[in-house]
C-alpha cells in the first residue's frame, strides 16, 4: 500500500474541482463569509424557490398517497482506491421515498460528477465524508424539482454503521453536497444531518475481499486527517433489474405502490453489510485482512516514532501513547483470531499463518517499545 505519511493531499483526478485542503483551518461558512444572507439579497430566482417551497409545504396535507410517492428507490456505485489501488465498489440505497431532494441529487452526481474526487476527511471508524464540489447547474435543478415533492416521512435516525447523511441546504438551495457515510451508529447527528441512503450489498456480494470501507476507515485517523489518498475512481446508478435484485424492493414506476417502510423495516432488510474486523473475518478473505492490517501496523510503528521525535508534555504523551496502545490492542485480537482461522484452512504453518505470527511479534515489541519511550 503506498504510503501518504508525509502528507500527501491532492487528488490524482484531473476533474476540476474544488475540495477544501485537510492541511488548512478553514472555519468560513458555506457562503465564504460567516454573514446571513437576508431576503432582500435573494436573487428573484432564489426568491421564486422560497415561494415554491413554502407554497409546497401548506399544500402537503392535501397531497394524495400516490402523489407523494417519488418512485422506486435508485441504488448507486462507487468504485473506491485506497493510495492508488481499487478496493472495489460500495452500494448505496437512496432514499428517494423520504429525502427525495438529497436522494436525486446524489444520484445524478453519481452519473459523473463524483468520478475522481476525494474522499477529503475519514476519522477511523467513526465516518468518511467527500463530495465537496461545485455542484453544476444540472445538479441543482435536479434538486429543486426533486424538493417539490413534499411527504410527511419521518427522519431517519444515525442507528446504525452504512448510513448515507449531509447537512440540509442552506437558504438558497444547494451550493455544494458534502456527505458522510457512517461506520459506526452516530447519535449526536441526528437532528443536525438528515440521512438520505443506506449502504446495500453489491453484485459481489460473495466476494473473497474485505469490504471497501474497511480500506477507507484504515486510512483515516482521530484527528480526520486522511494518510492515504481515497478516492472515488468511477460511480454510476444501477439499472432497475439491478437495483430491485440488490435491495430486494420491487421498482414499480406506477401503481399500486408499496405501502411506507418503518426505519426498523428499511435498516434490517439489508443485513449487516459493513461490521468490525472480527466480524467480518472468514476463511475466504484472510489473504485480504492480513494485508491490512500489516499496512495499520507499519503505520503504527510510524505514529510511534514520530510521537517520540515531537515529544510534548506528560499529559500529550500519555494521551498518544494510550491512542497507539489502543489500535494496538485491537489489531492484536484480529491477529488472535486470524491465526485460529489460518491454521483451521491450511495448517498453521501455511504462507497465511506464517504472517500472522510475524506480525504478532511486530505487534508485541512495538508495545514494549511505547512502555519504555511513554
Amino acid at each position: 500500500m503506498k504510503r501518504r505519511l508525509d502528507g500527501l493531499g491532492a487528488s490524482t483526478s484531473t476533474k476540476a474541482t474544488k475540495k477544501r485542503s485537510w492541511k488548512e483551518d478553514d472555519t468560513r461558512d458555506g457562503n465564504g463569509s460567516g454573514s446571513k444572507i437576508s431576503k432582500a439579497d435573494l436573487s428573484d430566482s432564489d426568491a421564486e424557490k422560497d415561494v415554491r417551497r413554502a407554497a409546497a409545504a401548506e399544500g402537503a396535507s392535501n397531497v394524495s398517497p400516490n402523489e407523494k410517492y417519488a418512485g422506486p428507490n435508485p441504488v448507486v456505485w462507487m468504485e473506491i482506491s485506497v493510495a492508488g489501488k481499487s478496493r472495489g465498489k460500495v452500494f448505496f440505497e437512496l432514499f428517494r421515498d423520504t429525502y427525495a431532494e438529497a436522494a436525486e441529487l446524489f444520484r445524478h452526481l453519481c452519473t459523473g460528477e463524483f468520478k475522481g474526487t476525494e474522499l477529503h476527511k475519514i476519522v477511523v471508524r467513526k465516518f468518511a465524508e467527500g463530495g465537496d464540489i461545485e455542484l453544476p447547474a444540472s445538479a441543482q435543478d435536479v434538486a429543486e424539482k426533486a424538493a417539490r415533492r413534499v411527504g410527511d416521512f419521518p427522519k431517519m435516525l444515525h442507528a446504525k454503521a452504512g448510513l448515507l447523511s449531509c447537512m440540509p441546504p442552506g437558504p438558497n438551495g444547494w451550493s455544494r453536497m458534502v456527505f458522510q457515510v457512517s461506520l459506526c451508529p452516530a447519535p449526536e447527528l441526528d437532528g443536525v444531518q438528515r440521512v438520505f441512503g443506506q449502504l446495500v450489498s453489491g453484485t459481489d456480494a460473495d466476494s473473497p475481499l474485505l469490504h471497501a470501507l474497511h480500506w477507507v476507515s484504515a486510512a483515516g485517523n482521530a484527528a480526520g486527517i486522511p494518510r492515504d489518498t481515497v478516492l472515488i475512481e468511477d460511480c454510476g446508478v444501477c439499472d432497475p433489474a439491478t437495483a430491485e435484485r440488490i435491495t430486494g424492493e420491487p421498482q414499480l414506476p406506477e401503481p399500486p405502490f408499496p405501502p411506507p417502510e418503518s426505519q426498523e423495516e428499511r435498516y434490517a432488510r439489508t443485513g449487516m453489510v459493513y461490521a468490525s474486523l472480527l466480524d467480518t473475518m472468514s476463511p475466504s478473505n484472510m489473504a485480504d485482512l492480513l494485508e491490512l492490517t500489516d499496512d495499520l501496523s507499519d503505520y503504527l510503528s510510524y505514529t510511534a516514532k514520530k510521537a517520540k521525535q515531537e515529544g510534548g508534555g506528560g499529559g500529550t504523551r500519555m494521551y498518544r501513547s494510550a491512542e497507539i496502545e489502543a489500535e494496538l490492542h485491537e489489531l492484536q485480537e484480529v491477529l488472535k483470531e486470524a491465526e485460529h482461522k489460518a491454521g483451521e484452512v491450511t495448517g498453521f504453518e501455511n504462507k497465511l499463518g506464517r504472517s500472522v505470527k510475524e506480525q504478532q511479534i511486530r505487534i508485541k515489541e512495538l508495545s514494549e517499545i511505547l512502555n519504555r519511550v511513554f
